[in-house]
Parts: structure tokens; sequence; C-alpha cells
């Protein structure tokens, strides 16, 4: 699924165990660019890009991801959401192999407020929080089969 800090979109996994919006800025050298390869966040290429720099890090059961906090506008689905705080992430070793051959970008955490990083307003409260939606309801298909699942905002 992807989610974009406009114009840049990344793909990411929805988690129910995080509540955390991040996205991969390890920049791609040249010639892995030729092979399937990870997308990047790159904040020079937005216009509405807020540097914030505060140090940011998660753990996983999986071990720790790092990187540091940035506010751009971000979108779900047919919301955007201006100035959200994000992290972009630099250090993904505790990934390990699912960084390695997964096909994602970043994770977009859809977890309790009371479990976020640094108590940083989570991508959905966001959402429910920017006014865009005429119900604060979301609605997932889960796809089956190898058929894409797909998160609807119902606006």
């Amino acid at each position: 699924v992807q989610t974009c800090a406009l114009p840049i979109c990344v793909r990411v996994v929805y988690d129910t165990g995080s509540s955390n919006l991040w996205a991969n800025n390890i920049p791609v050298p040249w010639w892995k660019k030729l092979l399937p390869h990870h997308q990047m966040y790159d904040h020079s290429k937005s216009s509405s890009y807020v540097a914030n720099g505060t140090k940011f890090n998660i753990a996983y059961g999986s071990g720790p991801v790092a990187g540091f906090y940035s506010k751009d506008t971000f979108a779900v689905g047919s919301v955007a959401v201006p100035k959200y705080t994000f992290a972009e992430v630099n250090n993904v070793k505790g990934l390990g192999t699912m960084w390695l051959v997964g096909k994602l970008d970043g994770i977009l955490g859809l977890g309790w407020d009371d479990i976020s990083v640094d108590h940083v307003e989570t991508p959905l409260r966001a959402v429910v929080n920017s006014g865009s939606l005429p119900e604060p309801v979301f609605a997932f298909y889960l796809g089956s089969g190898g058929a894409d699942g797909e998160l609807d905002d119902l606006a």
C-alpha cells in the first residue's frame, strides 16, 4: 500500500503492533537501481518538507530501527495531512531479512495512541483530526490468494 509525502510515494506495511509512520531515506546506489529496491523518501524533492531532526528509535520484535523526525504532507487514500511528524529512517538493520526481501519502504503504525514512540500523533489519529472524513470510520479489505488488500477512508 502506498502512502505519500507529496510528491514522493512510498510503499508501507500497515502494522497493528506499532503507532508511528516512518519512511526509508537510505539512498539507493546507482547499480542497485537496476534491480528491485526500496524507494527512498527524499525530502529535498518536497516543497512542504520541514526539518525537525530529533532522533527516532523504535524496537520491533526483530530488532531496532532508527532515524530522525521530519514534517511533511502525507496522504492516506484521498486524505492529505499537512505538517505531519513522521520519521525518516536510515538504520534498518534490526529488520534483518524482512528488509532484505520485503517489498516495503516504511511502516505505517495502526496501533493505539499510548504506544506511539515519543508520543507523536499516530497516522490514523492525524487523518481523523484533519476533519477530512465525514465520520471517523475506516474499512479494511484483506486480500487473499495474492490479491492486494485495501484501506478505504470512506470519504
